[in-house]
């Protein structure tokens, strides 16, 4: 049972604090709709959201500071459609689009990718919130800009940019997990957080450093039980950025930004009669350098060059209680570096050629020490052969049409050159029509994208051996594996009307060819030890198909209503099942109420329907809905007191059905303060 005993007190002493303190009404406080933003993922230009022929949805910084979003995981939790599901052997989660997992997801910070923690999928609990300005999403692959991983679409964070002199914001929370805290105790606090970021700009230079972290001690759903299921971790990041600006048109930059975390959680493994107790930690690093420039000029358009490199390290320990030595630890590195650059050139008033070039080059390497004694020891690569290295060289183009003053045309092809798999063209086309009369205010668009989708095998599933024979199977990596095309349609139609009201609808289909999946390869018998052999292989080919349904609404200033429905039908053509882990009904919404100037009062609501787990259609996961309740209270221009109750229904998986998708943390109430000018 739910215990508030001391958690509350404060709340309540606060909140009678507040009542009694004068504060004049805010600027910005109303809850419009936002249709003037600008956006840049669909066509790598600035445009405006309502304008843009490329679909692009949405998430600001205020949607993010109102939810509490403290990475993008919980920020992107409010995005229609998308489907947040834990990562395989990990702590962290993934997101899927239209159905498309999330190695074919391509996930940038200011246009430059980030590396998969996996070796396949980017873990969004590693990306903190307090550097967000927007999320930008582009769904199917229907843009030519982007390349390999983006079958299912673009998420692409644009960074925090400060025109103020001097501007910060500081924030920081307590969480309790109640009677699941690790410590037993439910009125004390389980969860820390912090972040913070200052931005300063003089003359021609300007720069920000910012940092978030977080530090839990992780829940307990079976107190009893030796299995911690909510694992403690401390995870944080540091960024910088300097920039210097030494004439009008010209900005260069150099950025670095460092990554740490520390995950621990126990278990048990099945043996029976005795079984074995185990730890499981993992330490991640990920360091990241960037440069670059942007050159604007009447005559030649702008120029842009982005230098970029990273180094993610990961190093997992499993450890026995009933032994004195670690049994096994793997250390994994993964090296990109990325060299990506762009031309845009208006050519008269009716074209905007968009063209750039990028060379990537990637490597990875896994090595495994494993003791059966004190003294035993056995150290082997988990990748077949040497080290693997692949490098790809990428060129595309894109004209932007303007057609009379209603209709926009956007053509574009991507050349990719992959160092194993040779050369690949992917054709794509956009288009928007304005049906709405010329010169209003509202906006009556219709958008279609047609697109073909390209990506080669990752490095992880060429050439990763994954030995989890003490789990009882194993999983090969596959060289010989050919890479997977798509074909995507997108078809959608918006009215709204400027800060009252927004309806959208989206229809999409996605046809994938010779998919990568896990295969069963060899079942477990007394010839391989009981061990179950997996691998990587080309089996499958796949559709999703379905549509989007959303609306927000502002009645009035201080109301704000937003609804979307998602169906997705998700089948293998190859057995006519249908794809796991792939709800066909979805809901999300929520309510923002600002009853006076400086409170606002959210309500965050979700609803999916039962879903197939596995691909042979066995086991099936339940529905399950969740919701959240938020509180800000902007005490004066400068300091904020928010709090809120996370999964107020208390819906958790069933530990003990490894099929449950269901959400791992049950409720979760905190309390913070956010000081900031900006």
């Amino acid at each position: 049972m739910w215990t508030f005993r001391l958690t509350l007190r404060p709340v309540r002493g606060a909140l009678l604090m507040l009542l009694i303190t004068p504060v004049a009404r805010l600027q910005g406080a109303e809850l419009d709709l936002m249709l003037d933003r600008v956006v840049v993922t669909g066509t790598r230009t600035e445009q405006m959201m309502v304008d843009s022929p490329v679909r692009t949805e949405v998430i600001d910084r205020q949607d993010i500071e109102r939810q509490h979003a403290r990475n993008l995981q919980e920020a992107l939790q409010v995005l229609p459609g998308a489907l947040l599901n834990k990562i395989h052997g990990k702590t962290g989660y993934e997101v899927w689009l239209q159905g498309i997992d999330s190695n074919r997801v391509l996930v940038l910070i200011d246009g430059e990718p980030v590396s998969a923690s996996t070796g396949s999928s980017v873990d969004l609990s590693q990306i903190g919130s307090v550097n967000i300005e927007r999320i930008e999403v582009v769904k199917g692959a229907t843009s030519a800009l982007y390349g390999s991983n983006a079958m299912g679409g673009v998420i692409n964070i644009i960074t925090r940019q400060s025109d103020q002199p001097l501007s910060y914001a500081l924030r920081g929370d307590l969480g309790s997990y109640g009677d699941q805290n690790i410590n037993g105790d439910p009125s004390s606090h389980a969860q820390r957080s912090a972040a913070g970021y200052l931005a300063a700009r003089h003359d021609l230079w300007y720069g920000n450093l910012n940092f978030d972290g977080v530090d839990s001690d992780g829940f307990q759903p079976y107190p009893s039980s030796w299995d911690q299921l909510g694992p403690t971790s401390q995870k944080g990041t540091v960024r910088g950025k300097l920039g210097f600006t030494p004439s009008q048109g010209q900005d260069l930059f150099l950025a670095a930004e460092l990554y740490d975390e520390d995950t621990e959680y126990r278990y048990t493994e099945p043996n029976p009669g005795n079984p074995d107790y185990r730890t499981k930690r993992e330490q991640a690093t990920r360091t990241t350098y960037r440069a670059g420039g942007t050159w604007q000029g009447q005559a030649f358009g702008e120029l842009s060059i982005k230098l970029f490199s990273e180094t993610f390290e990961d190093t997992t320990e499993q450890d026995s209680a009933a032994t004195a030595f670690l049994e096994q630890q793997r250390e994994a590195e993964l090296e990109t570096n990325k060299l990506m650059s762009q031309w845009t050139l208006n050519l008269g008033h009716n074209h905007r050629l968009t063209s750039g070039l990028d060379y990537a080059e990637e490597s990875l390497s896994q090595s495994r020490l494993k003791r059966s004694s004190a003294t035993e020891v056995e150290i082997d690569s988990e990748l077949a052969g040497q080290q693997p290295q692949r490098d790809n060289l990428e060129l595309f183009l894109q004209d932007e049409i303007f057609i009379g003053e209603r209709l926009r045309v956007l053509p574009g092809v991507r050349y990719q050159s992959d160092s194993d798999f040779g050369d690949h063209v992917t054709p794509k086309i956009n288009g928007s029509y304005d049906l709405g009369a010329l010169n209003s205010d509202h906006t009556n668009m219709l958008r279609v994208g047609i697109g073909q989708g390209y990506r080669v095998p990752n490095l992880k599933e060429r050439y990763y051996l994954f030995d989890h024979s003490e789990h009882g199977y194993v999983v090969n990596g596959n060289p010989e594996l050919q890479p997977e095309s798509s074909d995507s349609v997108q078809l959608g139609w918006v009215y709204a009307t400027p800060n009252l009201f927004q309806f959208e609808i989206n229809f999409y289909y996605n046809k994938l060819t010779d998919l990568i999946e896990t295969g069963l390869v060899e079942p477990a018998s007394a010839d391989n030890d009981w061990i179950t052999q997996f691998a990587y292989v080309n089996v499958a080919e796949a559709e999703t198909r379905g549509g989007e349904f959303s609306t927000r609404i502002t009645p009035t200033a201080n109301t704000r209503f937003n609804l979307a429905y998602t169906y997705l039908e998700a089948k293998d053509l190859t057995t006519g099942n249908d794809l796991g882990k792939r709800p066909r009904h979805q809901v999300k919404g929520g309510i923002d109420y600002n009853p006076w100037s400086p409170l606002t009062l959210s309500l965050l609501g979700q609803w999916q329907s039962d879903a197939w787990y596995d691909l042979e259609n066995q086991h099936k996961s339940p529905a399950w809905s969740r919701f959240d309740f938020k509180l800000n209270y902007q005490i004066t221009r400068q300091l904020k007191l928010y709090g809120g109750v996370d999964n107020l229904t208390d819906t958790q998986r069933d530990f003990t059905n490894s099929f449950d998708l269901r959400p791992d943390e049950g409720r979760f109430m905190y309390l913070g303060l956010q000081l900031g000018n900006d």
